[in-house]
């Protein structure tokens, strides 16, 4: 059983329990000292107990070896998430100086720039290089020097938005700067990890016999992602497909292709099965297969957890003992968690673990529920078995980071897997054969009909009615008894125990009741408005209950890519009703009214400046003026209306912004930027 007594679990335990410590508890600088100095005692009295063994000491010695797990975890967490160590509050980053630096990542194009991750005096920086032809020659282990002031990475513009400062703070990068072409220079290459620098190249030029081949460019973009986990070149509406079919994992690569590497090659080394030294080579080959091809996919997460699996069961069969799987998971997860603790947050991590454990537990009760007589009846029943019960432990957290539910996830499965595993075959043997022209026309074709029949197998499960749920949302709460209570249910089925299904029923009516209070909640909040920090369109958000109007002088609908971007997880969370005027529409609701320029809405009065406005004649007293048009006369704005608060939206230009800050600083006027301050909302005051 998952739960038998191992001991890397128990370790698991503290060391789990000391990286959430250090992540979510703000302890001073100070304690990663004394937690380093903790450490050394108790590794000093466990090397005491040991040398007189008693049951005494031996049960000490276990529990300090315990505290030691979570120093370990505390401490590796503290070094990586809160830089103890660092400097990053230093003066000297907030200042316009010279740097060198190394490129530690595989640059990634963008529309007007290209990205990558550099290292300067032992610092991560966020690098954003105009995009120009200089730029576009960059490569991992290349050496450049530039001149800026580093900025630190801007928080969340938005309310529920995606935070990307800690996201990247997450890998270890606080830091970030933009230069213009002109403002660096390259001065070295081939300083990075040889290993990396090799695999990079490799997965280059397998990425380009790919392109020389009949591929058109979605079918090349779907063969690159499933054998070398490269999607950098596909297309957003394409991953969108897969996402609403259910099948979103089988881009990335998983264990899925590494366990087809593993077998292909096994197969191949079979004749050195008959020997013991056999053996040893054999196991060594596949060791250093499985951990090049992870490397040449960019070793992620997915891939080191299946890699790191692998490994392990090599090196038992190496020992001659017989590895468990559950101990197999525990065991890799330990080391990878060494390795970076910080992975643990990671989302393709902890949904690659949260399937094979789902699979590993859930697999068996459900398959053994009925018994197909024919071959081709049990391999569509253990196809099935094995998508429903991972479906059972990642759907929670898969909905409460992107709210929404593939519902055909096992019709899509069902169609769709073996076609991927063809694909992958057929694709090794288009890489592995490239060099043979009449091989390499023959395979190409096979490789281009079967993405074909696999997107358009795809395109027709997406587009069925009721494909997906959408603007599903659970809170870290909500998702965290929701699996509680999968649990629960699991062994009150299995055990057959009254107290385990009381307490699932208990969990059930709290779970119930916090959705229920929740949206009690929202419906009852008070009005308030809300201007979104979006850069190409306008947004103001009132908010009445779970009743919203959005103002917009371009977002029209729900799938506009601002609202999708910048509202939606916000209006997800609210539950909101969603309703769309035009900034130059009049519009009336309950606690809700717009004529031309001036609206009631969320208990405020507000003036939006769009067009050229008639000659007011009269001092007039409003909540908010929202800039929208920044070349009304400024002067005349701020003598003829009394107002609470300028609000500047950020489509306006940067220019334009600095003349009216300008204007309401000299007049001692509140003004309030969404550009540099993020998103405005009435009800939090940020004004004040």
């Amino acid at each position: 059983m998952f739960s038998a007594n191992y001991a890397v679990l128990k370790l698991l335990f503290w060391i789990l329990l000391g990286i959430f410590s250090a992540y979510f508890i703000p302890f001073p600088k100070i304690f990663v000292f004394i937690s380093l100095l903790c450490f050394i005692l108790n590794l000093v009295i466990i090397l005491f107990l040991k040398r007189k063994p008693t049951i005494l000491k031996q049960k000490w010695s276990s529990a300090l070896v315990f505290f030691n797990s979570f120093y370990i975890g505390f401490i590796l967490t503290t070094c990586q998430w809160n830089h103890p160590f660092s400097d990053i509050d230093s003066p000297e980053w907030k200042e316009q100086r010279e740097y060198k630096a190394q490129i530690v990542d595989l640059p990634q194009v963008r529309e007007r720039s290209v990205k990558f991750i550099v290292k300067t005096l032992d610092q991560l920086v966020l690098l954003y290089v105009a995009k120009d032809s200089n730029a576009l020659q960059l490569q991992y282990g290349d050496q450049i020097q530039f001149t800026g002031q580093l900025q630190q990475i801007s928080p969340p513009q938005n309310p529920m938005g995606f935070d990307y400062r800690k996201y990247m703070k997450q890998r270890g990068v606080e830091l970030t700067l933009y230069l213009p072409t002109g403002k660096w220079e390259k001065i070295g290459t081939n300083q990075g990890s040889w290993i990396k620098r090799e695999s990079i190249k490799t997965q280059q030029k397998l990425t380009q016999i790919l392109q020389n081949s009949s591929l058109s460019k979605d079918q090349f973009s779907i063969a690159a992602a499933i054998l070398l986990g490269f999607d950098d070149t596909m297309e957003p509406e394409l991953k969108t497909k897969y996402s609403n079919a259910g099948v979103s994992h089988i881009l990335c690569v998983s264990g899925l292709h590494v366990g087809i590497i593993f077998a292909i090659v096994n197969y191949l080394l079979f004749p050195l099965q008959h020997s013991k030294r056999g053996k040893l080579i054999r196991t060594i080959i596949l060791f250093i297969v499985i951990w090049v091809y992870a490397s040449i996919t960019g070793l992620s997460p997915s891939v080191m957890r299946s890699a790191t699996m692998f490994s392990f069961v090599l090196l038992g069969k190496v020992t001659v003992r017989k590895t468990n799987v559950f101990q197999s998971l525990y065991t890799s997860l330990f080391f990878l968690l060494i390795s970076n603790p910080l992975l643990i947050f990671d989302l393709g991590f902890q949904l690659s673990y949260l399937a094979v454990f789902s699979i590993v537990i859930f697999q068996k009760p459900i398959h053994s529920i009925w018994s197909p007589k024919t071959y081709l009846g049990n391999y569509f029943w253990d196809l099935a078995t094995v998508s429903v019960a991972a479906q059972i432990l990642t759907s929670p957290i898969s909905i409460f980071y992107f709210h929404q539910f593939p519902n055909y996830f096992l019709l899509g499965n069902l169609s769709v897997i073996f076609l991927s595993f063809c694909v992958m075959v057929n694709g090794i043997i288009v890489l592995a054969f490239s060099f043979f022209p009449w091989l390499f026309r023959i395979t190409s074709f096979c490789l281009e009909w079967l993405i074909k029949a696999m997107n358009w197998i795809i395109s027709q499960i997406q587009s069925l009615p009721g494909a997906v749920s959408h603007n599903l949302h659970l809170s870290l709460t909500e998702t965290i008894l929701l699996y509680i209570l999968i649990f629960l249910l699991y062994f009150a089925i299995l055990k057959r125990k009254k107290t385990l299904l009381f307490a699932f029923l208990t969990c059930s009516l709290v779970t119930i009741f916090l959705f229920n209070f929740d949206f009690y909640e929202i419906k009852n909040k008070g009005g308030q408005i809300i201007l979104f920090s979006t850069s190409k369109s306008s947004a103001l958000l009132f908010q009445n209950g779970r009743h919203g109007i959005l103002l917009s002088d371009s977002i029209t609908n729900e799938q506009c890519a601002e609202y999708q971007y910048s509202i939606k997880n916000y209006a997800i969370a609210n539950h909101l009703r969603m309703e769309f005027v035009t900034t130059k529409q009049d519009h009336s609701a309950p606690r809700f009214f717009k004529e031309g320029p001036f609206i009631y809405g969320g208990g405020k009065t507000m003036l939006v400046l769009t067009d050229w406005l008639p000659p007011i004649n009269y001092k007039s007293k409003i909540n908010y003026i929202l800039i929208l048009n920044p070349e009304h006369p400024i002067e005349k704005v701020l003598d003829q209306v009394d107002f609470d608060c300028l609000l500047l939206d950020q489509s306006i230009s940067k220019k334009d912004e600095k003349r009216w800050m300008r204007a309401c600083k000299k007049r001692n006027l509140p003004v309030y930027s969404v550009r540099e301050e993020g998103y405005f909302c009435s009800s939090l005051a940020k004004n004040n």
